[in-house]
């Protein structure tokens, strides 16, 4: 209190005896007495707001809530130090410090409400990473899951074992994915417009789910260096391209095992077609490597698709889909269907047997589907589509699903709002981009791969869209590519960005 009276003193005396800096003095006055009474109100409520996040954090496998959330705070502000010692251009420190502050906000903020009001994988995630880094042998070597335990279980056995530090971790993972997202873009562009940072880092949608303990960061980070050597390889065909997108595949792959069909086909079309346009393409050792192991990995990952889920032949799809209903209508990314009646009835003996929802055993306010027992599992399946034919008429449906709902007032909570009000600008900027798009350039190689890969991925995801919080965050993997589509042919001009390639 001394030192602030002294500062008062001296400020109002340079002020009384100085006519030039009147104002520049009551304003230095004005900041530091905002200053002190901020500092007193953050001192007064902290104890008060360290005790919600004790009560928020509830289901957090941790002792001490209190001391777990300071140490992630500490640790969040040390992460947005480092950002000044980045390699990149001033002007690009300045945005990634801004969004660093709202993804702060938002991990350490509002996902507490989030985290408090469901069971999240994070939790799960966190747990599992409990032995200690000495006991290595004993982790999980295999499975999509390994490298986030993996990661998790560095951090832990560090002196950061506190579960909102590690998710600042994941947060930063998932600030550097959107910032070689927009790398690929300004590439794209031949021109630096930093706005389009804010854009990719801060929708909604992408800041959420690139700040959570999971496999969400780190798979947008492996399709954010694929994506970046993809455009790379495009506009300057050099080696260097071919090995982020093999460095790219490779990790999705061993994520997502279906994700080497999805990114491989694309980028297969897109050096089919530069082949082409130029014939000395053929010569080029980047296009040779990257057509060669794009195909590798299609076939690995469809050898290893079809074995994991039983897809024999085409009709083995319609039961595939089904399982897929079955496990994503009831509410949960990660529940199996279960013949013990805890989901729905068993199919009874009769024909036409009906399962019914145990909540709703009239079938009032729900469809009732007939049943089957699945062979390889022995699991209770409901049947929704009954061949190829009932496949293709549902993807249509399935496609505007994983792209765009939910729309407003479907799922009824606030956070389900947030997410409809999201969707529903994506939708009138993608309806104002039909309107504009300029259909000769859908044939230059980058909008054949973009596209090609938006439609993979939708039509595959499509039958799994029933779970309206899951597509949200599934839908992550291709919403910088998506949405930076969108905003190219809404905003920008004529021809710029154009691949100038001779045909």
């Amino acid at each position: 209190m001394w030192l602030f009276l002294i500062h008062c003193h001296i400020g109002i005396f340079y002020a009384r005896t100085t006519k030039k800096g009147v104002v520049l003095k009551k304003n230095n006055l004005f900041l530091i007495l905002l200053i002190v009474v901020g500092f007193l109100v953050f001192v007064y409520t902290l104890p008060h707001f360290l005790k919600l996040v004790e009560i928020l954090g509830k289901r957090i496998p941790q002792k001490n809530i209190r001391l777990d959330y300071v140490i992630g705070v500490a640790w969040a502000a040390f992460l947005g130090v480092t950002i000044y010692f980045w390699p990149v251009p001033s002007a690009h420190k300045k945005a990634l410090g801004y969004i660093w502050m709202v993804k702060c906000f938002v991990m350490l903020g509002l996902m507490l409400f989030y985290e408090h009001h469901y069971q999240v994988d994070s939790y799960g995630y966190f747990n599992a990473a409990t032995h200690h880094i000495r006991e290595w042998r004993r982790m999980e070597v295999l499975g999509p899951s390994n490298p986030v335990i993996l990661l998790i279980q560095v951090l832990r056995n560090s002196f950061l074992d506190s579960f909102h530090a590690i998710k600042a971790s994941f947060g930063m993972i998932g600030l550097f994915a959107c910032y070689v997202f927009y790398l690929a873009a300004a590439e794209f562009l031949r021109r630096d417009i930093v706005r389009l940072l804010y854009v990719f880092a801060l929708f909604p949608s992408i800041l959420f789910w690139s700040s959570v303990i999971g496999k969400e960061p780190i798979l947008l980070i492996a399709i954010a260096v694929y994506s970046y050597g993809v455009v790379k390889l495009i506009r300057t065909e050099s080696f260097s391209s071919s090995v982020f997108i093999i460095l790219g595949l490779i990790t999705s792959v061993y994520i997502r095992l279906w994700l080497g069909i999805i990114l491989g086909l694309p980028v297969l079309l897109m050096v089919v077609r530069m082949m082409c346009l130029n014939r000395n393409s053929f010569k080029k050792i980047g296009y040779v490597l990257v057509f060669v192991s794009s195909i590798i990995i299609l076939v690995f990952s469809t050898h290893g698709v079809t074995k994991i889920f039983y897809l024999k032949s085409f009709k083995d799809l319609s039961i595939f889909a089904n399982k897929r209903f079955t496990t994503f209508s009831i509410g949960g990314s990660l529940l199996e269907a279960k013949p013990d009646g805890k989901m729905f009835k068993k199919a009874d003996s009769g024909d036409n047997a009906l399962a019914r929802d145990p909540k709703d055993p009239v079938g009032e306010n729900k469809p009732a589907y007939e049943t089957a027992i699945d062979e390889n599992s022995g699991v209770t399946v409901k049947i929704k589509y009954r061949g190829l034919k009932d496949l293709a008429l549902f993807v249509p449906r399935g496609v505007f699903t994983v792209l765009f709902r939910p729309l407003p007032g479907e799922v009824k909570n606030i956070f389900g709002l947030m997410a409809g009000l999201e969707d529903t600008v994506l939708l009138i900027l993608f309806i104002i981009a039909v309107f504009k798009v300029r259909w000769r350039e859908l044939f230059t190689p980058f909008f054949i791969w973009a596209i090609s890969l938006i439609v993979v991925w939708s039509i595959a995801y499509g039958f799994v869209g029933y779970n309206l919080g899951t597509v949200c965050r599934y839908r992550m993997q291709i919403l910088p590519i998506f949405l930076g589509i969108i905003l190219y042919f809404v905003f920008e001009k004529k021809g710029l960005g154009k691949p100038e390639i001779k045909e």
